[in-house]
C-alpha cells in the first residue's frame, strides 16, 4: 500500500477529497471522489486505480512509508480568552510581532509550519499571551491573514514556553481555507464556533 508524499496531506469534505501539498503551497479538490479513497492515520493510502495512478503522477504519493510520524488531532470543544496585559507589555508584544512579521515573510509554507523551540518559563498562561498578542496586532503589518496570525501566536507561545498544534482545515461549497492553534483540546486565539466548519486536513 502506497503512502502519502512528505508534505502531502488530505482530508475528505462530504463527498469531496481535498489535498494540500506543503511544498507546493497548494490545494486541490477533487469533486465527488471522497469514496474512492482510503485514508490512515499513519498516512497510507488505498485509491482507486486511475485516482492511485494520477497520485503517482502528481507526486503525492510514495512507495515508502514516512519517517516522521503525522500527529493526530484533537477536536476542539472550547476555546480559551482573557484579558490583555496594560502599559509596558504591550510595547514589547507589538516589537515582537514586528519582528516575527518579518521572519514569516521570508518563509516557505513548509519551512513555516516546523515547531520552533521552546523556552520553558513556569507559569506562562496561555490565555494571557493569546490576549497581549491580539492586542499588539493593529500595529503589525499585513496581519490579515490566519496564516500570518497563526505563526506569529505561535512563536509567541514558544517563547514563553507554551507548544501548540497548528491546525489547518478546509471546507468546501465554496472551497476555503483556515488555519489555527490549539492546546489539546482548546482553540487559542480563535473562535471555537469559527474553526469548527473546517475539516483539519493536517496538524503540525
Amino acid at each position: 500500500m502506497p503512502f502519502l508524499s512528505r508534505g502531502v496531506h488530505m482530508a475528505k469534505v462530504g463527498d469531496d477529497l481535498l489535498i494540500l501539498d506543503l511544498y507546493a503551497d497548494d490545494y486541490a479538490c477533487l469533486f465527488a471522489r471522497a469514496d474512492e479513497v482510503t485514508l490512515a492515520a499513519n498516512g497510507a493510502i488505498a485509491a482507486s486505480p486511475d485516482l492511485e495512478t494520477a497520485f503517482f503522477g502528481a507526486g503525492y504519493l510514495a512507495l515508502a512509508a514516512p519517517e516522521r510520524r503525522r500527529k493526530p488531532l484533537t477536536s476542539p470543544v472550547r476555546a480559551v480568552s482573557a484579558k490583555p496585559t496594560p502599559g509596558a507589555a504591550r510595547l514589547i508584544g507589538v516589537a515582537e510581532a514586528w519582528a516575527d512579521a518579518l521572519v514569516f515573510r521570508k518563509r516557505a509554507l513548509h519551512q513555516l509550519v516546523r515547531p520552533p523551540r521552546l523556552h520553558p518559563r513556569p507559569g506562562a498562561r496561555a490565555a494571557v499571551i493569546a490576549a497581549d498578542f491580539a492586542a499588539a496586532l493593529p500595529w503589525t503589518p499585513a496581519n490579515g491573514a490566519c496564516l500570518q496570525r497563526a505563526f506569529q501566536l505561535r512563536r509567541r507561545l514558544a517563547r514563553r514556553g507554551v507548544a501548540t498544534d497548528w491546525v489547518f482545515g478546509v471546507r468546501t461549497w465554496p472551497f476555503a481555507a483556515h488555519c489555527w492553534l490549539q492546546i489539546d483540546d482548546r482553540v487559542i486565539g480563535d473562535r471555537l464556533e469559527r474553526v469548527r466548519v473546517y475539516t483539519p486536513i493536517a496538524v503540525f
